[in-house]
C-alpha cells in the first residue's frame, strides 16, 4: 500500500522553495527518500540526481552512501573540522561491514534498524534493535555494523568527532586492520589490531547465522505503513 507519491511530496515542498536568508529544508519521506526545498527550487536528494552525483560517496561498503552537511570526506588530522555531519543511506536488508571508527561517534536512526556491537568485557556480540528516533553513541575503537532491517532505504544522520571518510581512521574494517598488521602500520601495537580482527570476525559471524538485517516484525511491518498514511494526510492537510 503506497500513499505518498513523488507529485505529493513535491507538491508539500513547493511551498518552502523560498526560505529566509537561502535556508534548506530537508524533508524525509517514510519511503526513504529525501527532498529539499530552499533557494528557489525542490529536489530529491538521490545519488541518481544530476544536481547531485559529486555530492554522494560510498559509505564503508556498497549498499551505502554519505551525503555531508558538515565537513567532508577529506576531514583528519591534516585538514581539521571540529565535526562532520552527514546522511546516511542505506539500502534494504543491506549491512555496514563491520568496522571500528578511531573517534566516538552518534548515529540517529529514521527507520527500523540495528546495531551489533562488540562487548570486550563479555567477549561477544550484543545486537541492538534500532527503531526512528533511537541515537546510538559509540565509543572509539568500539566494533560494530548497523543494518537496515526494513524494505526500503534506511535514513540515518551520523556525526564524529573530524573524521571524514577518506581517512585510514574512519573505519577500520577488518580488511584493513589485516593491511595495517601486513605492512607494519601501528608497530607496537599488534596485539590490539589482532583482537580487533577477532572482534570483528564475531560479528560477521552473527550477520551469518542470524541474519538480524531480515528481522522486522509484522508490528514494524504494519508501523510503516501508518506512518505513510500519517505523512500523506499531513501533507494534504497543509
Amino acid at each position: 500500500m503506497k500513499f505518498l507519491t513523488n507529485e505529493i511530496v513535491e507538491e508539500f515542498m513547493q511551498r518552502y522553495r523560498d526560505l529566509p536568508g537561502g535556508s534548506l529544508l530537508y524533508q524525509i519521506a517514510c519511503s526513504g527518500e529525501v527532498w529539499i526545498a530552499g533557494r528557489g527550487k525542490v529536489l530529491k536528494l538521490s545519488k541518481e540526481t544530476q544536481e547531485f552525483t559529486e555530492d554522494f560517496h560510498l559509505f564503508v561498503n556498497e549498499g551505502n552512501q554519505a551525503y555531508y552537511f558538515l565537513g567532508n570526506v577529506d576531514t583528519s588530522e591534516e585538514h581539521p573540522q571540529n565535526a562532520t555531519v552527514k546522511l546516511g543511506i542505506t539500502e534494504p536488508h543491506k549491512n555496514f561491514v563491520p568496522h571500528a571508527h578511531g573517534v566516538r561517534h552518534f548515529v540517529k536512526s529514521q527507520g527500523f534498524s540495528g546495531c551489533i556491537l562488540y562487548d570486550v568485557e563479555k567477549k561477544k556480540a550484543v545486537t541492538v534493535k534500532l527503531i526512528p528516533g533511537s541515537i546510538l553513541d559509540i565509543a572509539p575503537m568500539v566494533a560494530h555494523s548497523f543494518y537496515n532491517r526494513s524494505g526500503v532505504p534506511l535514513v540515518t544522520l551520523i556525526a564524529n568527532a573530524g573524521l571524514g571518510l577518506h581517512s585510514d581512521k574512519y573505519a577500520i574494517t577488518k580488511e584493513q586492520a589485516e593491511k595495517n598488521l601486513l605492512e607494519g602500520i601501528g608497530r607496537g601495537d599488534e596485539h590490539q589490531i589482532c583482537e580487533l580482527i577477532n572482534q570483528l570476525d564475531a560479528i560477521e559471524r552473527v550477520f551469518n547465522s542470524e541474519h538480524p538485517e531480515n528481522d522486522l516484525s509484522l508490528s514494524e511491518q504494519a508501523a510503516i505503513q501508518l506512518y505513510e498514511l500519517a505523512q500523506f494526510e499531513a501533507m494534504r492537510d497543509h
